[in-house]
């Protein structure tokens, strides 16, 4: 099994992984296209994508014509059990990432944690999400 990771950062950084087979091909059955033209589409990278620092899994989804839109789900880790994360966005002319908003919630915080969110496809094993708290 090969592995796809997902790097997030504060202007911080996170690494995702999801398992794929040995022939390239996503386990979670991605199809995978390179954006080699500017018609292309980007390469789909709905699935679920395991954080490198052991936190449990994303799960991204890519859709809508040109796969333009991205929406993401989070769950904390191990201590923050209650924690949870959205974030919906839209693919860039590029073809290369896909900004939006996110929001987290963790069961006792008052308010949610919220702001800005990019994931930039860097290759259909890998992925960089940079965000910026608002609050």
């Amino acid at each position: 099994m090969l592995r796809r990771t997902i790097l997030v950062t504060s202007l911080l950084a996170l690494v995702l992984v999801a398992a794929v087979s040995a022939s390239g091909s996503p386990a979670s059955a991605v199809h995978a296209t390179s954006p080699s033209a500017a018609t292309a589409d980007p390469p789909n990278v709905t699935g679920a994508w395991t954080p490198n620092n052991g936190a449990p899994a994303w799960q991204l989804t890519a859709s809508g014509p040109g796969l333009n839109h991205l929406h993401a789900d989070w769950h904390g880790p191990a201590g923050h059990e209650t924690l949870f994360g959205q974030f919906d966005g839209s693919l860039n002319s590029a073809g290369t990432s896909y900004s939006g908003s996110f929001v987290v919630n963790e069961q006792g915080q008052q308010d949610p944690v919220a702001g800005t969110m990019t994931f930039q496809v860097d290759s259909i094993v890998h992925i960089t999400v940079f965000y910026a708290q608002q609050n």
